[in-house]
This record gives C-alpha cells, structure tokens and sequence, in this order.
C-alpha cells in the first residue's frame, strides 16, 4: 500500500525531525539534499552532481534510465547519480532528502507529502496514465460492470493505480472498487502469471507488464478499463500515472540545476517518443523492462501509438492534476483538503 506506507512514513518522519534526526539525513554514501558537489567528467571538466530517482521496474525508472544511456545529463551540464529503488523504500528515501528529484511522485503524494509539511511539488509532467484492467482475449467480460463479483489481482491499495481506479469507479460507475470486487494482492510482475494460470480472472497492470502480457499470455489479452480514458471524457485533461517532483526549497536554491534537469527530461521524453524501437529493444533496458523478444515488439507498437512521455506543463495540464486532486479531497480516503499549489512551472516547462 504505497500512499498509505507514504503517510506512515512522513509521520514517521517527522518524529524523527522532532526529535533531532530526520529531514535530510542520509547514509555516507548519500549527500545531503542540495548539495551540489561537483564531479569531474572524462573530458575534465567539473559538473554539479544531482541525484535522480526513479521506481526500480517502472517507467519511471526508464526515465532516467534514457538519460543516464544517452548522456542527457552531462549534456545539459549535470551529473546525474541515477538512483532505482525498490517500492517499498521510494517514499522514505526522497522525503528523507536522499535523492534531489524524483521521477515517480504521484498526485496523490503531492498532497499527502505537502498536508504533512513536506513541501514538494511538481515541475514537470511525467508519465502519462499507462494503467490498465486487463484480461483473457477469450474471457466473458467486455466492461468493467462485467467484472463485478469476479477476482481482479492488483498491486497495493495506495498505488496511483488503485487510487485512481476507486476514485473514478465510485465517482462515475456507481460502483466500489473493494466492496463489489474480489480482489488479490500480488506484486506487478506476477499479476500476469496469475492471469495466466486463471488464478484471478484480471488484473491492474501497468507497462511493460501490459506489454508482457500480451506476448506471453496465450490467446493475448484484451483492455477491460482505461482509467486515463474515464478521466478524460468525465473531468477532460490528463490523468498521470508519474510526475517529476522536488522540495521546493531545493528547486529556489538551485534554480539552474533544476532547469537543467528539466532539459535533461524534455531530451529524454523527446527520444523515447522519436526511437520507440530503441527504447525498446536497447540492451540497456533489458533488466529494467524485463521483456522477451514478443514483448519487446508489443512494447514498441505501445510507444509508437501513445505518447506516454512528457516534458514540463502543456495547456490544461497543471490545471487537470488539481481537477483529479479534488476529487480525491471529496472522496476524503486519504485527504480533505488539497494544499494550494502542488505543482510549479520553470522557464522551460512549456506551460
């Protein structure tokens, strides 16, 4: 339960502040939140060092997996310390100041993490919604009002995923995604083994897992639900499934770096939407995404028809994650009240 463990951890953490040891503390290993010491590259020349972190396993972690690969930061004159952590660890290891950007802050941990005085905030869109209700090309069920009474295996009631699909399933389906619903608990990768074994009759996938299910799943699969989709045509707008996020402090006292990141993401975002078949078939990859050669190639064909990436704030967007932040305050599982401004717009963001 991730945005449950993340309210459990900042009340942790602060408790920890309380008592003299939290906010910013970091293993030796680990430089304290904006320190911006310099590292030299093979030409010499000496660079600011920012710590990046991304989801291990996630598309967040490809995201700063195709800047480390293609040299995005040091062109965009940063280090970058690349950072995969574990789900369980992400929350703790950023609002601990362990890393200086995020790439997998969801809108609900803006909230949370701000309602609980930790000062972060978005600059940048990420990932747009690549969550899905998927399952057997050949199963009886063609609509999520199909699926009620049957078994949907997801990945944590406090994931983006779960979130939003409750939230939008009450809000505009009439119904409750954990009274109306069997649900089973697996970690992403064997969600699509469970489907695969008939173990649950479908699953809240994510890429590349949506991606590896299609390829190994016989029969393929078909898409019950798209929660970007719902969002879009109930509340218009895009509904995201990462954001690029900082303490706002960090982003006021090191204002060049953070657009220099921002540029970094925007190159990145810019590749993967021009090279789908590098991004996917690169060997760099390969451990993040995990794909065979049949996934690899559903992975392409998903990159080439949905632009998943995104750099800073388009039209509406800034404005679409307040929408959906709304309704989660109304909802009041996590939140009542949503704080002022969750997300910010640097120089170079597009917004």
């Amino acid at each position: 339960m991730r945005q449950f463990r993340l309210v459990l951890v900042v009340i942790g953490l602060l408790v920890l502040a309380a008592c003299g040891d939290g906010g910013g503390g970091g293993s030796d290993t680990t430089s304290a939140p904006g320190d911006t010491t310099d590292t030299t590259t093979a030409s010499g020349e000496d660079l600011p060092v920012v710590r990046l972190q991304g989801l291990d396993g996630g598309m967040s972690a490809l995201s700063i997996a195709m800047i480390e690969e293609q040299g995005f930061d040091v062109a965009n004159g940063f280090q970058g310390e690349f950072q995969y952590i574990p789900i369980d660890a992400a929350a703790q290891h950023f609002l601990n100041g362990e890393s200086d950007v995020s790439f997998d802050v969801g809108p609900p941990d803006l909230a949370v993490s701000q309602n609980s005085d930790y000062d972060v905030v978005a600059f940048s869109g990420g990932a747009r919604n690549h969550n899905r209700i998927i399952t057997k090309a050949d199963s009886p069920y063609d609509s999520i009002e199909d699926l009620v009474g049957a078994r949907i295996g997801h990945f944590g009631d406090d994931s983006t995923a779960t979130l939003s699909i409750s939230l939008l399933l009450g809000e505009f389906h009439d119904l409750d995604f954990h009274e109306d619903f069997e649900l089973v608990l697996a970690a992403p990768p064997a969600l699509v083994d469970l489907l695969a074994s008939d173990e649950v009759d479908a699953i809240v996938s994510f890429e590349p897992h949506v991606s590896r299910a299609k390829a190994t799943i016989e029969g393929g699969v078909k898409e019950i639900y798209n929660p970007g989709e719902d969002f879009s045509e109930n509340v218009g707008g895009t509904l995201w499934t990462t954001t690029v996020g900082a303490f706002s402090d960090w982003i006021d006292e090191n204002p060049d770096l953070a657009q220099a990141v921002l540029d970094a993401w925007c190159d990145a975002a810019e590749y993967a939407s021009n090279n789908a078949e590098d991004v996917a078939t690169n060997p760099a990859y390969d451990d993040l995404l995990g794909l065979n050669d049949d996934g690899k190639a559903e992975f392409q064909a998903f990159l080439e028809s949905y632009q998943l990436f995104s750099c800073g704030w388009q039209e509406g967007e800034q404005e679409a994650v307040a929408e959906f932040l709304d309704l989660m305050a109304q909802q009041g599982v996590l939140f009542t009240e949503v704080p002022g401004e969750v997300t910010r717009t640097l120089e170079g963001s597009g917004g």
